[in-house]
């Protein structure tokens, strides 16, 4: 119990106990924004939450703090931050609604395909490069979707369906990794 109570107050876990803090706010501020005003506080708000995934995970490698608790409560509040935004963009914008959907998709399967090599006692593995693109897309891209909501109709079709590309891409990426590891397992 006193090394989970460690765990989460080490500053990487901190950060990311941040991102799951700031989402009701974003919610808050993003679908009750008056133009002039609500607007850039979702941004910044927006900005704070990718600045500290970023941080927590350079933060959890470089000064070796990288923890068991970590290992899942980051991924976590990547996806309830991910997923929190696409809701609120759908109310807003019908055309992030495919968007949504792969996205709970791809999680969804991306959960039992874990759960499943956890079951097997084979550890999945961290994030990949592509896995990492599509993040930091998806918050570059979201940034400036909520920055400027007068974007043309076009513009934001555009950038939702450049984010579904990079989460399918990411989906068919991870696929093989997923077999390869059950059946180097298998093989054990």
């Amino acid at each position: 119990m006193q090394k989970t109570s460690r765990q989460l107050c080490s500053i990487p876990n901190l950060l990311s106990m941040l991102r799951i803090f700031i989402l009701p706010f974003f919610v808050w501020a993003y679908l009750w924004a008056e133009p002039k005003t609500g607007y850039p506080l979702s941004c910044i708000l927006l900005v704070l939450s990718g600045l500290s995934d970023l941080l927590d995970g350079f933060i959890a490698r470089r000064f070796d703090m990288v923890t068991d608790v970590g290992k899942i409560l980051d991924p976590v509040a990547d996806k309830l931050t991910q997923i929190t935004i696409l809701l609120c963009l759908t109310l807003r914008y019908p055309s992030f609604l495919p968007l949504l959907l792969v996205f709970a998709l791809k999680e969804l399967l991306m959960l039992t395909g874990g759960l499943l090599l956890l079951h097997r006692h084979i550890h999945p593995g961290s994030a990949k490069w592509f896995g990492k693109i599509a993040t930091c897309f998806f918050y570059l891209s979201m940034v400036l979707v909520v920055l400027f909501p007068a974007l043309p109709f076009q513009t934001m079709a555009g950038i939702a369906a450049a984010n579904l590309l990079l989460c399918i891409f990411a989906l068919l990426m991870y696929i093989p990794i997923f077999f390869n590891l059950k059946k180097e397992s298998g093989k054990r």
